[in-house]
């Protein structure tokens, strides 16, 4: 063999040690099925970037999270209108950025239609079509402007 089909197989035997296959983890969080996939990490190390980024958003859940109860955003929900409630640096942060897209979109995106979700069963799944007198009422609660 000569020295370059040396040095050729030497690096082909090289790649084929670093190649891992993809390390794939699902969960169900943030209402739907989250899928990290990590390419070119040791199977211990991709685990642990896995565990690490599922624990980043396992801490976004539970502060903002409308499905869990204890949440920031739920406080923020049930207080609505009602009482002041203290937020953290990272909800008030997330809060001030959907008010800023809701004045560059002009209310197309607009973070206070969560009720019509509720009105039309997107959240518990029993979709429905509701009254007008209903949407009316829920309308009313619709406005990024009163936040």
């Amino acid at each position: 063999m000569s020295r370059y089909s040396w040095a050729a197989f030497l690096f082909a035997l090289l790649l084929i040690g670093c190649s891992r296959g993809p390390y794939r983890e699902k969960r169900f969080l943030l209402g739907t099925i989250v899928e990290i996939t990590v390419i070119g990490e040791t199977s211990s190390g991709a685990r642990r970037a896995t565990e690490a980024a599922f624990q980043k958003i396992e801490e976004i859940e539970n502060l903002m999270s409308v499905y869990r109860e204890g949440s920031e955003i739920s406080s923020l929900n049930r207080e609505a209108g009602e009482g002041m409630v203290k937020v953290s640096p990272e909800v008030l942060q997330v809060i001030k950025k959907s008010l800023e897209y809701s004045e560059i979109t002009q209310g197309a995106f607009d973070v206070t239609t969560g009720v019509l979700g509720e009105t039309w069963g997107f959240d518990n799944e029993e979709h429905r079509l509701p009254g007008s007198e209903e949407l009316r009422r829920d309308l009313l609660l619709v406005n990024y402007k009163d936040v």
